[in-house]
């Protein structure tokens, strides 16, 4: 068997298919992998975020913008 450092390194690199196996297998090794996904959905929650944002502040630009050239006519 694997050292766990090397299992918890292979966890974090791997797609979810081969995930889900190594989540099976390893049942000692289980709230470590729970740990990187919640990490992981905690990343792209904040990217996710993060563009929203950045989308949102074009938006209220534009509409500004688009107001204002209404207003000129």
């Amino acid at each position: 068997m694997p050292d766990a450092q090397t299992l918890i390194e292979a966890y974090r690199n791997a797609d979810d298919e081969k995930r889900i196996y190594l989540f099976l297998q390893y049942r000692t090794l289980r709230s470590d992998f729970v740990q990187i996904e919640h990490e992981t959905y905690q990343s792209r929650l904040h990217q996710a975020s993060t563009s929203d944002k950045k989308g949102a502040f074009c938006s209220v630009w534009r509409s500004l913008r688009a107001g204002l050239a209404y207003d000129k006519s």
